[in-house]
C-alpha cells in the first residue's frame, strides 16, 4: 500500500514524505530503492499542516540478499 510520497532532502538517515494513507507515530514503513531493494524505515514524527501531513522517517537498513541480515 503506497502511504505517501518522498519530498526535500534525502539522506543515508533520514527523509520526508507527505501522507496520503493513515500513518501513525512509531509506524514502519518500507521504500523501494534499486540497488538495495526495499529499504526498511520508522515514522519518528508527524507534523500536520492546515493542507496536508508530513512524516519524519528514520532508516533502520535492508536485508542483505547474501546472508539475510539487516544492513
Amino acid at each position: 500500500m503506497l502511504v505517501g510520497k518522498i519530498y526535500g532532502k534525502v539522506t543515508t538517515k533520514e527523509f520526508r514524505f507527505i501522507v496520503e494513507q493513515d500513518v501513525t507515530k512509531f509506524d514502519y514503513v518500507q521504500v523501494y530503492h534499486d540497488v538495495y531493494d526495499y529499504v526498511l524505515c520508522q515514522v519518528i514524527e508527524l507534523e500536520k499542516q492546515e493542507s496536508m501531513t508530513t512524516a519524519h522517517c528514520h532508516i533502520i537498513g535492508y536485508k542483505d540478499s547474501n546472508d539475510g541480515k539487516i544492513k
